[in-house]
């Protein structure tokens, strides 16, 4: 919905609501919901009598455990009794997105479970829009039962401990990188451009190129989702912020606010970012965030952040699989603006693409960072993480509907634990990866770790139940 002009995005929104898809109360989903959904029940409400028989396609997703999925799961508006479910989600190379069909009858309940027919095949490498005739020969069939899958109940004590990094957005306004080409500059004011490396993904109204010094207090360090592999990490990325750090957490100044202060770099630096700020946003973004640190600091992510406690466990909020991280923020590394001269002391900021927990205590770090790398844990996350183009995605806070215990260092298994993410990250630091690219670093992590990886395993199978 969130690239719908706003007239007819609220059209669709009393739509969902009138065809029991959502609450009104659950508008962090309205951006989520499947139109397709919608369109099921709408045919089924237009076309067809009590008895009537339907046959729809629809994304796999549906049938998953997303949160917009549920009430519709429940086919109680109008009343549709599904019979049985294809599901064409193992067959590559095909289709375009992995995809079911639902068969119904309309104005009786549904009653799970439900007949299920998975369809898989070998067909080897690209057929888009193949004929049936051409792959029917290696076609295989299997029935199961279908049930919409069921959060457990007894959730990790962490679930409500673990918090979404900042939206460090548009990335061309915060990432930079060092404009050292010209002869002679000032460390303790150094020239910057936005980086070119997010430039080049950035959506074209962002595709924005400011330049300028900045104070080098206003230097942080950050890392994406995607710089993260098991117990280990990429690459850090310089990023400034209108911040100053105070006790309580991150305190953002805009414009006036800097100048007042003397910070004439950061000013003209916020001053240029807000001009594109202003010519680039959407209309809904000029009301809700009519300066750029409200967008930067939406619901508090930036300046909620924590700068007393010292071990940081982080892990990807994408992807199908946690990819888990401990940071101690003593040992953060030095900004390097040429190989002689750098910025000591960066302060390190969690982003958007990263879920975090705060912890003094390393052992409770690294124990909670094997178990985010377990695949015990995270194949157990399976049936409740939603499905896309390439199969499960969006781990987000998913590992914590897990009863993963709170740490106790009387409890030798998780002690253990501890002792094995440690011995897990010194491992990492020390071997010299064959490629840079984070997927093949990823995969590379894990094959080095296997035996490590193993041990772990055997002690999650033990602790969360």
């Amino acid at each position: 919905m969130r690239s719908m002009e706003s007239s007819y995005q609220k059209f669709l929104k009393d739509q969902v609501i009138e065809y029991d898809l959502l609450n009104k109360k659950d508008t962090h989903l309205f951006t989520h919901v499947e139109m397709a959904t919608y369109f099921f029940m709408r045919c089924v409400d237009l076309y067809l009598k009590t008895g009537g028989l339907i046959s729809f396609i629809l994304p796999i997703s549906v049938l998953g455990p997303a949160g917009q999925h549920k009430k519709f799961q429940r086919f109680s508006k109008p009343l549709i009794h599904i019979t049985h479910i294809y599901n064409f989600e193992e067959i590559s190379g095909v289709f375009s997105l992995p995809f079911c069909v639902l068969f119904g009858i309309k104005g009786k309940h549904t009653q799970y479970p439900l007949r299920e027919v998975r369809f898989s095949s070998k067909v080897g490498g690209y057929r888009r829009n193949e004929r049936l005739q051409r792959i029917e020969s290696s076609l295989a069939l299997k029935e199961i039962q279908y049930s919409p899958p069921v959060e457990p109940s007894n959730h990790s004590f962490y679930i409500e401990h673990i918090k979404p990094g900042a939206s460090i957005y548009p990335r061309p306004f915060w990432f930079v990188e060092f404009n050292t080409a010209t002869l002679g500059f000032d460390v303790h004011n150094p020239p910057v451009i936005s980086s070119d490396e997010v430039r080049r993904v950035a959506k074209d109204n962002w595709k924005v190129a400011i330049d300028g010094e900045v104070e080098s207090e206003y230097f942080f360090l950050t890392l994406e989702g995607k710089d993260l592999i098991p117990f280990g990490l990429v690459k850090f990325r310089p990023i400034v912020l209108p911040c100053q750090i105070k006790q309580t957490g991150l305190h953002l100044d805009d414009i006036d606010g800097l100048r007042v202060k003397g910070k004439y770099h950061m000013a003209e630096w916020l001053s240029k970012v807000q001009k594109e700020w202003e010519k680039g946003r959407e209309k809904k973004s000029a009301i809700l965030f009519p300066r750029v640190i409200n967008r930067l600091d939406e619901f508090n992510q930036l300046s909620n952040q924590n700068p007393i406690l010292r071990y940081v466990v982080m892990y990807n909020a994408r992807g199908a699989n946690a990819m888990a991280y401990v940071l101690d923020r003593s040992c953060v590394p030095r900004l390097s603006i040429t190989k002689e001269v750098g910025i000591d002391n960066v302060f390190f900021v969690m982003d958007y693409t990263s879920y975090y927990f705060y912890t003094n205590d390393a052992n409770e770090a690294h124990y909670l960072c094997a178990v985010l790398n377990s695949s015990v844990s995270n194949k157990r996350v399976k049936p409740f993480q939603p499905r896309g183009k390439y199969g499960k995605r969006d781990i987000g806070k998913r590992l914590f509907m897990l009863p993963i215990p709170k740490y106790d260092s009387r409890i030798q298994t998780h002690v253990g634990l501890a002792k094995l993410s440690k011995d897990c990250h010194d491992i990492v630091a020390e071997y010299h990866f064959v490629k840079t690219g984070f997927k093949s670093m990823r995969n590379e992590a894990l094959k080095i770790l296997s035996k490590k990886i193993s041990e772990i395993d055997t002690a999650v199978i033990e602790i969360v139940k």
